[in-house]
């Protein structure tokens, strides 16, 4: 195409050469022309007077090549005119051609549109015939033959029997089986959904055949890998003499045994058959029939295997428990079932895949596309199980003979550690770390009835020896042998001093910590203390009556210490709420109950007698139980008695005088000086006695105090309050002295006194 500058100078050319632009000029281009060069001629006459012959020559030859040049135009302009007017014609007829195409298209889509219906139609037409002829086809492949037989009467309709024989078709060519399945899967689905043909017989007859024959397409896909199966297992037993008692495959040669290998053998090809079932579930609407074989399948596999292992199993964990003991051979048992269950699963996969979430895209019937997710494995969880409860039945059966607290103990940690070794994302550890968990819950259970009974035996129902209750003779014998014992040897000793149910529940408790539950040892601790509590509450009394009430003192602070310290490191509140039934009422709501005329027995409502008796008879009673409040009052107590003890024991002449002085001044007041207890001779002589009792206790108290207590600071928190008490005293006989002379008072004896009380000041302070 030419550009906009070229089209300008074309115009400006044709209008020099062609002046004559109108219609009329267009249509008559040669008169023009000559028209055009008469004019140059006449001009051309007018000049030639004026020029010379040369001059003439070459205007003449320059008129003559314009007349030529003017010629051609004149041509082209004629031929540039009727191809323009072919091209209209052109385009019009152009345009008359894509017209009559549009309508071509359109009759064409028409027409494929009603060629797809008649199609469709058509298929619709031949499907039935096609499911009749895949039903009569499938017969003969898969062994399964309709013979009509005419009725023995000879009046009825005809019989029709099934005869089985051999199948010509063969799974293991896959291609050919699966057409097969598919043809009669279509049927089955046609007849089950097409009613209508239903109605006649022989459409019920093709629909009977068909899940007929469907049935024996499975059947020989079940005996492909069921029968296969089953055969292998015998195989193996027959070989390796499984089924006699006395011979057992050992367990380091498992892996490598037939028991695995021939297993491994048949894998693939099972696993190509299997994974036809798993891919064509949920296909139709005969789904079931594909999920029962397919469930068979796994029975019967998990079944097998079962067979295989179980005596190899029990034999080796039985065999372990013998050589090993019972801790030993729980962790060991307990790597092999891990190992066992691992290499069990590879092999379960091998045969049916990984199930666990997989997710398989198939396509139904009608051609649609549907993601089924395969059977899960729960057979498999249940061999696994099976083969871990052989570790469980076997730890049980232990336990039932174990009732020392320490195997006990070691028994539940070995099963944690294996527990908490367990990666419990891998589906084949889900069954060890069920059984693990059983086997401890049996351990904890066992232990808490060892520790209950212990405790009971040696503690609640704690009758003590002579030996036993020999204080302070058995702190004297500790003290002797202590110092020339080494420091472990000397602490031992100390704990042999130790009141034997404090022993036990220290002991019981220190032992089951961390193992049992924590509510379980909490309720355990809590009614353990208060059994402990009361012991050593009867074996102060004990003391009292046998030692006198300074032995009998120290006794308990000593050990309710012991035991509170002891307690702290478990970290436990010690409460509980106890709820116990009242019949107390229950008399007066029975009497109520016989006395009322109006019961109204069968009345959904308050005023019904019996809910009445109920509620007015029965009443809960509950109880706050805090043993550690209780351990800290009954501590309390006794310091208190100690300290009133003692004091009393240090300086008792002087608080029962002082207790005389009172009562006869509340009496009398003014008479208190004139009083025999008041004389001078009397008090001296008191003091002299009080100072010399209370060298000589004093003494006697912190022996005592050093041989039950061994800590330094408990001793003087203790004796700090007697000593002040004491003192307290002294201060209180200063202050009540009243000096007459007319009662035997001097000023030497006043003296005296005075100094006796500054002297006993000075040996409580020291």
């Amino acid at each position: 195409p030419r550009s906009p500058a070229q089209r300008s100078r074309l115009a400006r050319i044709g209008v020099l050469t062609n002046p004559y632009s109108d219609v009329s000029a267009k249509a008559q281009p040669t008169a023009k022309l000559n028209e055009s060069t008469s004019s140059l001629a006449n001009l051309f006459q007018h000049h030639c007077d004026s020029l010379d012959e040369d001059e003439v020559v070459q205007i003449n030859q320059y008129a003559g090549h314009l007349r030529e040049m003017l010629i051609q135009g004149a041509r082209m302009t004629e031929r540039i005119d009727e191809s323009l007017q072919m091209s209209e014609n052109i385009r019009s007829r152009h345009d008359a051609l894509v017209q009559h195409s549009g309508e071509i298209s359109a009759n064409c889509e028409r027409l494929t549109q009603e060629v797809d219906v008649l199609t469709k139609h058509a298929e619709d037409i031949g499907a039935p015939l096609k499911n009749y002829d895949a039903v009569d086809r499938a017969g003969t492949k898969v062994g399964v033959l309709f013979k009509v037989l005419p009725n023995e009467n000879g009046k009825g309709k005809d019989r029709i029997v099934t005869v089985r024989g051999l199948a010509k078709l063969k799974v293991d060519d896959e291609d050919e089986y699966i057409s097969v399945l598919n043809e009669l899967d279509e049927a089955c689905v046609y007849f089950s959904e097409n009613t209508r043909d239903m109605d006649g017989t022989f459409g019920k007859e093709y629909g009977r055949r068909a899940l007929i024959l469907h049935d024996a397409a499975l059947y020989l896909l079940k005996e492909a890998v069921v029968d296969r199966l089953r055969q292998t297992t015998a195989d193996v037993i027959s070989a390796l003499n499984l089924d006699k008692k006395t011979c057992i495959l050992s367990a380091d040669k498992l892996d490598a045994s037939l028991v695995y290998t021939r297993f491994h053998g048949i894998s693939s090809r099972s696993r190509s058959l299997i994974s036809i079932l798993q891919n064509r579930i949920y296909l139709n609407n005969m789904d079931e029939s594909y999920r029962e074989l397919l469930s068979l399948c796994q029975t019967t596999y998990c079944s097998c295997r079962e067979s295989l292992l179980k005596s190899t199993v029990a034999s080796h964990i039985e065999s372990l428990r013998k050589e090993h003991g019972i801790v030993t051979m729980t962790r060991l048992a307990s790597a092999f079932l891990e190992r066992l269950c691992s290499v069990e699963t590879a092999l379960y996969r091998d045969f049916f895949g990984a199930t666990n979430g997989k997710k398989v895209i198939t396509k139904n019937i009608a051609g649609k596309k549907k993601n089924i997710s395969v059977l899960s494995d729960d057979e498999l969880q249940k061999l696994l199980k099976s083969l871990c409860a052989i570790l469980h039945r076997s730890v049980r059966r232990g336990l039932v003979q174990l009732a020392d607290l320490d195997t006990l103990c070691q028994v539940v940690n070995v099963l944690r550690e294996e527990r908490s070794s367990i990666v419990s994302s891998k589906s084949y550890n889900v069954a060890t770390s069920h059984t693990m968990s059983g086997v401890i819950e049996d351990a904890q259970e066992r232990l808490i009835y060892c520790a209950q009974s212990t405790l009971q035996k040696e503690v609640m129902k704690f009758k003590p020896s002579a030996g036993e209750l020999d204080y302070p003779k058995k702190l004297i014998c500790a003290s002797e042998k202590k110092g020339t014992a080494d420091p472990v040897q000397a602490q031992m000793m100390v704990y042999e001093t130790w009141y034997p149910p404090l022993k036990s529940v220290l002991r019981v408790l220190s032992k089951i910590f961390k193992v049992v539950d924590q509510k379980v040892f909490e309720d355990i601790a809590l009614r353990s203390v208060q059994a402990c509590a009361k012991c050593l509450r009867d074996a102060a009394s004990h003391l009292l009556a046998k030692r006198g009430s300074l032995d009998s003192d120290l006794f308990l602070v000593k050990h309710l210490l012991i035991l509170r310290e002891q307690l702290s490191p478990f970290d436990i509140e010690l409460r509980a709420v106890e709820k116990q039934l009242d019949f107390s009422e229950a008399g007066k709501a029975v009497t109520k109950f016989l006395a009322n005329r109006n019961r109204h027995l069968f009345t959904m409502s308050n005023e019904n007698a019996l809910v009445m008796m109920l509620r007015e008879g029965v009443s809960v009673q509950e109880e706050a139980i805090d043993s550690k409040r209780d351990l800290e009052d009954a501590l309390r107590v006794a310091c208190n008695d100690f300290i009133e003890h003692s004091s009393t024991r240090v300086a008792k002449d002087i608080f029962v005088w002082i207790e005389s002085c009172k009562l006869a001044a509340s009496k009398d007041s003014g008479s208190l000086g004139r009083q025999k207890i008041m004389s001078g001779n009397y008090v001296k002589k008191l003091m002299i006695d009080t100072k010399e009792n209370i060298v000589k206790e004093s003494g006697e108290l912190k022996k005592q105090m050093i041989l039950y207590l061994d800590n330094p600071a408990t001793q003087g928190i203790l004796l700090k309050p007697v000593l002040l008490k004491v003192s307290k005293s002294l201060d209180d006989v200063k202050r009540l002295i009243t000096v007459d002379e007319n009662n035997g008072w001097t000023s030497s004896i006043e003296n005296e006194v005075d100094s006796l009380l500054q002297d006993m000041h000075g040996i409580l302070n020291t």
